[in-house]
């Protein structure tokens, strides 16, 4: 069958399903097994996966799986496209409730180097008025965390060096505040918290 589809597509088919075919073989067939959403794949992998489901697109537009996959694999892509801002764009268009096509627009903010919104965006995917099938939300939950805990940590780190410490209070407080925030990161935040509570006071003097 692999052989049959990469000649269908040398031969320039107009096949919607060749190319999702293709697509759904590297996406799962050299997923791995354990990980996050954003490290299942290599980039390469990703990216020829990307192209492919952007080309079924191209034939089919309202094809959801197409865009399913398609934001797995930008998770993974590492930088995301023109074509890869414009397809999410116009998922979103069709399919405004969808919640992992913002999921995809998540990674596009992430990209461009504004994790705290992509942090509030996939917050938002997860309640209402999106949608998102159940088997994802476990993982997507884990990728917030994940990407909360990259960004925080390199952020209170500016912040102390610079011996900002209200800021640094602030900062953990504001995330404490959000009860969807569970688990290990949770447990980071208040061993932050309390390890900034026990600076002396004179030490969190703005400069």
């Amino acid at each position: 069958m692999v052989p049959a589809l990469d000649r269908a597509i040398e031969l320039g088919s107009q096949e919607s399903w060749i190319y999702m075919a293709q697509a759904d073989r590297l996406l799962f067939g050299e997923q791995r097994d354990s990980g996050r959403l954003d490290e299942v794949l290599t980039a390469d992998t990703a990216r020829a996966a990307a192209t492919l489901y952007e080309r079924a697109l191209g034939f089919r537009p309202r094809n959801e799986e197409a865009f399913e996959g398609l934001v797995l694999a930008l998770l993974n892509v590492g930088t995301l496209t023109d074509s890869d801002t414009i397809a999410l764009h116009a998922g979103r268009i069709m399919f405004p409730t969808d919640g992992l096509l913002l999921v995809g627009q998540a990674a596009g903010a992430k990209n461009r180097g504004d994790a705290p919104m992509a942090v509030k965006m996939l917050g938002q995917s997860m309640a209402e008025p999106y949608t998102m099938p159940r088997r994802y939300r476990t993982s997507v939950a884990a990728l917030r965390n994940g990407w909360i805990a990259e960004w925080f940590l390199g952020e209170l780190a500016k912040l102390t060096d610079d011996g900002r410490f209200a800021e640094s209070r602030a900062l953990v407080t504001q995330y404490l505040a959000d009860d969807t925030i569970k688990g290990p990161v949770r447990a980071m935040l208040e061993s932050v918290q309390e390890d900034l509570l026990k600076r002396r006071p004179e030490a969190s003097v703005e400069p």
